[in-house]
């Protein structure tokens, strides 16, 4: 009967941690949602802020011609 006590007692320190970790891997995620919602946002605002400068992205992709702004680099 001991044993079998010390095993439940085991099960629920195990189950607080899981619940524990878990609960934090939640809510760092959502923070990192959040601010990868703001880094999209200032990308979006440095973007339209540029005076864009296009230069031609002569990396070797593919035969399609690719420009990017020298500045903020983006795409055109």
């Amino acid at each position: 009967m001991e044993n079998l006590a010390q095993k439940m007692s085991e099960f629920k320190t195990k189950k607080e941690q899981y619940s524990y970790c878990h609960d934090l891997f939640c809510s760092k995620r959502q923070e990192l949602y959040l601010i990868e919602q703001i880094m999209i946002q200032t990308r979006q605002e440095m973007e339209e802020g540029c005076k864009h400068e296009w230069e031609k992205d002569w990396e070797n992709r593919d035969e399609r011609s690719r420009w990017k702004c020298k500045h903020c680099t983006k795409s055109r």
